[in-house]
């Protein structure tokens, strides 16, 4: 073989082996499609923040202890690591991707720490390839299936969805090409079921309604003004905000309302048949574990609880005015209120 043909062979087994690195790279970029059905977390979560996202048996979680940053780690609370350093809410899965907000960071100290940049973003599983889809200040976002749900707010405000002005909910793609308004009034994206959105009313009511994805219609599901709807196998949870917030369900199927609880109720969230509350009480507030037909309410801690997410093993929650401590409680079995330790270890690390 003289010289000149070993170059060639040479210089096209390079040529070759670029293509295919180029190809594998542009692959690797590519955003697979969901199914439609996908809900990219729990309504209950994104409720209360969506701080925690479990799919696949892998937990994703904002850090209390480490500025709210987001981290990972297998649902028995093994296997503990930190993904990025940011601000996080909102924090929802689909295939290899999370998606989640980004808040504000002003107060975060720590070398290597990123600057929060409020908006949504999109990374992969493992924390990498971080990209911002929307510049904007959100309150909520929700992944349906193959687009992502948000209500705006002006930077740095609270909202009561019970009492603001109208607020539009957007969606956008996976990639985020494209904005576009889907309602002209607020409208929580958080309660997504089978291509429907559960949301309560705004303005002059407050009735339970659904959202259908396909064809953007808006139906009456239930005229009670309510708050927080979720699915959870055939029912909807809610807040009866006519009813002193007493925890409800009713049922799609046999079209029958049950109450839950005659407390009223500050927050809550339901998964795999349990749920935790926030019991509002001037003497006597707790957090509360019951199954969710009503039956054996637990008291878990004595005093106020906020930001309730549940993984398939956990409750997670944070006493009220303290934003740096987070304490677990099993779904099954005791009651017992503990300090997630885990999370506070791995920071240490």
């Amino acid at each position: 073989m003289n010289k000149n043909l070993k170059i060639i062979l040479i210089l096209s087994v390079i040529i070759l082996a670029g293509a295919a690195l180029t190809f594998l790279y542009l692959r690797s970029g590519q955003i697979p499609a969901n199914d439609a059905n996908l809900a990219g977390n729990t309504g209950g979560n994104l409720y209360n923040g969506g701080l925690f996202c479990e799919a696949d048996g892998t937990v994703y979680f904002a850090n209390s202890y480490d500025y709210g940053s987001l981290y990972a780690m297998n649902s028995d609370e093994t296997g503990i690591k930190k993904l990025l350093s940011a601000n996080v809410y909102s924090v929802n899965a689909g295939g290899r991707f999370l998606y989640y907000c980004q808040g504000d960071s002003e107060n975060s100290t720590g070398l290597g720490y990123m600057r929060s940049v409020e908006g949504i973003y999109r990374c992969r599983t493992n924390g990498k390839s971080s990209v911002r889809l929307e510049n904007t200040a959100v309150i909520t976002a929700a992944l349906c299936g193959n687009e992502l749900y948000y209500l705006k707010r002006d930077s740095g405000k609270e909202v009561n969805f019970l009492n603001q002005d109208p607020n539009s909910l957007f969606k956008t793609g996976l990639d985020g090409s494209e904005e576009i308004k889907v309602l002209d009034y607020t409208a929580d994206p958080s309660s997504f079921y089978n291509g429907q959105i559960y949301f309560t009313g705004s303005g002059t009511d407050h009735y339970l309604r659904a959202l259908d994805l396909a064809s953007g219609s808006v139906t009456d599901v239930l005229t009670n003004n309510v708050y927080h709807p979720v699915y959870e196998e055939g029912y909807l949870y809610y807040m009866d905000t006519e009813q002193n917030y007493r925890l409800c369900r009713y049922s799609l199927n046999g079209n029958q309302t049950e109450v839950l609880t005659a407390d009223r109720v500050d927050a809550y969230n339901i998964r795999n048949g349990v749920i935790f509350y926030q019991k509002n009480s001037r003497d006597e507030p707790a957090l509360i574990r019951m199954n969710s037909d009503g039956s054996n309410p637990e008291t878990v801690a004595a005093g106020n609880y906020t930001k309730i997410n549940m993984t398939t093993q956990y409750a997670y929650y944070q006493e009220y005015g303290d934003a740096l401590s987070t304490y677990r409680t099993p779904l099954y079995g005791s009651a017992e209120m503990s300090i997630f330790s885990a999370a506070l270890e791995a920071v240490d690390d």
